[in-house]
C-alpha cells in the first residue's frame, strides 16, 4: 500500500537579525580570494529572513572554505573542505552570524566532530543546507555503512530494529525532536532523518560482483594491508559500501566494497558483473 502523505514539520522560527561581528581586515576585492568567494562577497542579497536558524546542524553541498574572520581572503583561510560523498560530509553547527564591514552576512560555525574548528562560512543556500530532512516522498533508503536503528520514541529510545545499508523503508510522516527531525515509519516507529545516514527516495544498492584475476582484499578501507588475492571468476557478496579518506577534508575519497574478510577497490578493472 502507498504510505500516507508525510506531515511537514513546522519550520523553526526565523532567526533574529544577526549581530555585526567585528573584523580587523578591510573588506575589498582581493587577488587572494577564490572565484567562489569573490562571488559571495559581491552577493549582498541575503538578509536575516534568508538565514538558517541558530543551533541548526548543517552540511556543505559543495567544496567550500572555513575562515577565521568575516572577510573571506587567503590570509583568513583556516581550512578547505573538498566536496565529499554524502555519507562522509562534514557536519557543522550554526553558532551565530557575522557581517563583514560592508554588511555581507556569514555563518559563524563549529565543526560538530572537531569542536576546535571554529570560524565563518558562506550563507549561500547553494553551499550550505540543514542536515535534517523536513519532507519525504514516502520512501527512504539507508545509506550509512553501519545502518540505522528504529525506535519506539522520537527521541530515539527503546530500540526496536536495525536496518542495514541499502534497506528501503516506507515512511508516513516526519516530526521534530528538539533541533533534529525523525522519519515516522508506517509501523509507527522512528528513525533519524539525518541526510548523511538516510536519504529520501530509492537508492540503488550493489549486492555482488565477480572478481577477475588479481583482485586483492585488504584489511583496511585505505587498502594499505593486503590480506589475499581472489581467484578469477570468484563471486563476492557485498556487505556494504563506503569511501576512503573519511577524515581528510582535502580528498573526496574512493569507493570501497566491504566483503568477507576486508575491503576491495570498487572501481577496479578487476571487478566485473556487478549486480
Amino acid at each position: 500500500n502507498t504510505p500516507n502523505t508525510p506531515n511537514t514539520p513546522n519550520t523553526p522560527n526565523t532567526p533574529n537579525t544577526p549581530n555585526t561581528s567585528t573584523n580587523t581586515n578591510t573588506d575589498n576585492n582581493s587577488n587572494n580570494q577564490s572565484s567562489v568567494d569573490n562571488n559571495d562577497n559581491k552577493n549582498s542579497n541575503y538578509n536575516s529572513n534568508n538565514l538558517i536558524k541558530k543551533n541548526t546542524i548543517v552540511y556543505p553541498t559543495k567544496s567550500m572554505n572555513l575562515y577565521k574572520g568575516t572577510y573571506f581572503s587567503k590570509n583568513n583561510l583556516l581550512r578547505h573542505y573538498t566536496n565529499k560523498p554524502m555519507i562522509n560530509k562534514p557536519i557543522f553547527v550554526v553558532d551565530g552570524y557575522g557581517k563583514s564591514k560592508t554588511g555581507l552576512l556569514r555563518y559563524k560555525i563549529h565543526e560538530m566532530n572537531h569542536k576546535n574548528r571554529i570560524g565563518y562560512i558562506t550563507v549561500r543556500k547553494d553551499y550550505v543546507l540543514p542536515v535534517y530532512a523536513t519532507q519525504t516522498s514516502g520512501l527512504v533508503t539507508v545509506i550509512s555503512a553501519g545502518g540505522v536503528n528504529s525506535y519506539q520514541n522520537k527521541n530515539l529510545t527503546n530500540k526496536v530494529a536495525h536496518y542495514r545499508q541499502g534497506s528501503q523503508l516506507k515512511v508516513k510522516g516526519i516530526v521534530w525532536n528538539n533541533r533534529s527531525t525523525r522519519y515516522v515509519l508506517t509501523n509507527g516507529n522512528f528513525i533519524t532523518a539525518d541526510k548523511t545516514l538516510v536519504l529520501s527516495g530509492s537508492i540503488k544498492q550493489v549486492k555482488s560482483f565477480t572478481a577477475n584475476k588479481g583482485l586483492s582484499i585488504y584489511k583496511d578501507i585505505q587498502l594499505t594491508h593486503k590480506l589475499k588475492t581472489l581467484k578469477k571468476s570468484q563471486v563476492m557478496k557485498i556487505k556494504n559500501w563506503d569511501y576512503s579518506d573519511k577524515e581528510n577534508t582535502l580528498k573526496y575519497g574512493s569507493l570501497r566494497y566491504r566483503v568477507a574478510g576486508g575491503y576491495v577497490y570498487a572501481k577496479s578493472k578487476l571487478i566485473t558483473n556487478v549486480k
